[in-house]
């Protein structure tokens, strides 16, 4: 299927509402990098929060009920599979929501409990940064992207779990980025493996060309190296050994971000890949993700 024909199927529709609730966050995040007061810093971060809320409800509205409306953003002008897409159905809208009201209280809780230390280490802009990247894992049409997003989302709270420095943070922070990082290698190679076996990482051509191969181990075999990935990032047993100690290491206002937002990315990318992108050949990855649930 050529970038034309995906975007004039039925229910797509172009717009730049998919991009409003990524961009946000991540501008004003970089205005509050500016030597500012307290002050405005601080409602810089409450404001861009509330944005990116107001942005993700009118993504939602777009969407409607019922209508299967999916709005597509197409960067540079490049029509998928070669440009990068950002593409928002009924799902990606209600998640984008639920991060951005997360997002909203975690941020108003930040600001008010003043925190010099972490602050003077620009604590705002890599909590918008962290925002960023949640945003643009709900939201983004391709695969390779969608490690962007994690690779954003794990820059931002490497540097909130170790900001201050005690021993506590250092140690479970050590371990966070150990783990991440192991997840992000096994997660290039997996785009690797499926852009030589299927020839795009586009998740809307991934799931056609899926469709038409038909069951096949190489498919297979992606799907089980990601589902390893997505559980290791949802913190799925035993892939969570690294999540008792790391949220409690955390300031309140970020850990409480962390819980309820950081693992959930993970299970929305799987529930994305294994549902709607590779639902073929479902029998192995299904029974693993039946054991790790347990």
């Amino acid at each position: 299927m050529s970038g034309e024909v995906m975007l004039a199927a039925p229910g797509v529709v172009t717009s730049w509402l998919p991009l409003a609730p990524i961009l946000t966050p991540l501008g004003i995040g970089l205005l509050t990098l500016a030597p500012l007061r307290r002050s405005l810093r601080a409602a810089l971060l409450v404001g861009g929060a509330g944005l990116t809320l107001l942005f993700a409800l009118l993504l939602l509205a777009a969407t409607g009920a019922g209508s299967g409306t999916v709005l597509v953003s197409t960067l540079g002008g490049w029509a998928a599979p070669f440009g990068i897409v950002m593409a928002a159905d009924r799902l990606g809208a209600y998640l984008s929501v639920l991060g951005a009201v997360a997002g909203l209280f975690a941020a108003w809780f930040m600001a008010a409990e003043e925190d010099p230390a972490r602050e003077r280490h620009h604590a705002f802009a890599f909590f918008l940064l962290l925002l960023t990247g949640v945003q643009l894992s709900f939201l983004t049409g391709d695969l390779f992207n969608l490690f962007v997003a994690f690779e954003v989302m794990l820059v931002a709270s490497y540097a909130l779990t170790v900001l201050g420095a005690t021993r506590e943070q250092l140690r479970e922070g050590f371990r966070y980025i150990v783990m991440n990082l192991t997840a992000s290698a096994l997660l290039v190679l997996a785009c690797g493996l499926t852009y030589g076996l299927l020839g795009t990482l586009n998740l809307a051509h991934l799931a056609q060309r899926s469709a038409e191969l038909g069951p096949n181990a190489g498919v297979t075999a992606i799907s089980v190296l990601l589902l390893i990935v997505f559980s290791a990032k949802g913190a799925l047993f035993p892939l969570g050994f690294w999540l008792p100690g790391t949220y409690p290491a955390l300031p309140a206002a970020s850990g409480t971000f962390f819980a309820s937002v950081l693992t959930k990315v993970g299970v929305y990318a799987l529930v994305r890949v294994l549902i709607t992108v590779f639902p073929q050949d479902p029998a192995l990855p299904r029974a693993l993700l039946l054991g790790l649930g347990r």
